[in-house]
């Protein structure tokens, strides 16, 4: 019989072999499994409280109210955007929205109508913006309400189709289908009357830079300038303006009624010896030509007698 010091010692030196075996490196760890599906997303949370309102930029104590006594700085009895000039005439409009547009960029109408929100509602009553009126020598239509955007319209045929090449003059953003929400003022193009520099163009089709039907077809810095000249000649539309639409709405320069030329929209010139081909002489039209030899004309602008 073995003694019992010896078997234990026998079972001793077993289980050190056995343990010293398990004292090698670990594997590697295996492929990480596929990801799980995705969670369903919580939900969305509330709406945050809306921040307070800004101050208008006639409101010189900035109390919110339009103090009559102090802030009708144009003395008209009415408290509005034209009282954001200074007496000083440091904020006229052409500084004003010089000064505005080169620390803000132009992001469309909106910042417009911050100041302007009533001329909104106004230019949407407009001939302009409806192409649209009440019928007067139409027979048997005297009374209804039609215009261009439902009649044909000579050389130019119809809008209905042809909205994007239409949309290039209309004096709104977005016209591209029967879908057009003439009721928004934010839609209004401001600046396709406005602009003073005389390079303001606008998109036929939506662009990779431009998605919008009749949006500004510029670059931003080139928008920029276009929006800082607005105020230029108290914000007055040049006639260049109105004729680079009006003088080719039918196809081309001077053929719809053969009374609006491109010409009409060339500036004054007082040099008697200024070129001929290159201003509008008192001889074409005695409103807004004028004779730079005769010193006579009257220089009208479209907006003299078309308000």
């Amino acid at each position: 019989m073995r003694r019992p010091s010896l078997v234990f010692s026998t079972l001793l030196t077993a289980a050190f072999l056995c343990l010293g075996g398990c004292s090698g490196d670990d594997g590697k760890d295996g492929a990480a499994g596929t990801p799980g599906a995705p969670g369903v997303p919580g939900t969305a949370g509330t709406d945050g409280t809306d921040g307070t309102n800004g101050l208008n930029c006639w409101d010189l104590n900035q109390n919110g109210v339009a103090d009559l006594a102090t802030e009708d700085t144009d003395e008209n009895g009415t408290v509005d955007v034209n009282d954001c000039r200074a007496p000083s005439g440091a904020y006229d409009p052409a500084g004003l929205h010089k000064g505005y547009f080169t620390e803000n960029p132009y992001t469309g109408t909106s910042p417009c109508l911050y100041c302007h929100g009533r001329s909104g509602d106004d230019v949407m009553k407009t001939a302009h913006w409806k192409w649209e009126g009440t019928v007067s020598g139409i027979k048997g239509f005297e009374g209804t309400t039609h215009g261009k955007k439902d009649l044909i319209n000579n050389f130019c045929l119809a809008v209905p189709t042809n909205e994007g090449r239409c949309a290039q003059c209309h004096i709104g953003y977005g016209w591209g289908s029967k879908a057009f929400n003439f009721g928004d003022p934010k839609n209004i193009d401001c600046l396709a009357c406005h602009d003073q520099t005389g390079t303001y163009k606008k998109v036929q089709a939506p662009t990779a830079t431009q998605p919008i039907v009749g949006g500004p077809d510029m670059t931003a810095e080139a928008l920029l300038k276009v929006a800082q000249s607005v105020g230029t000649n108290l914000g007055v539309p040049p006639r260049s303006t109105c004729v680079f639409c009006h003088s080719r709405a039918g196809g081309d320069d001077n053929v719809k009624h053969g009374d609006i030329s491109s010409r009409m929209g060339f500036a004054k010139v007082t040099d008697p010896a200024a070129d001929p081909a290159k201003y509008l002489n008192r001889s074409e039209d005695v409103h807004m030509g004028y004779d730079p030899v005769a010193k006579k004309g009257g220089n009208f602008k479209c907006v003299a007698c078309h308000r």
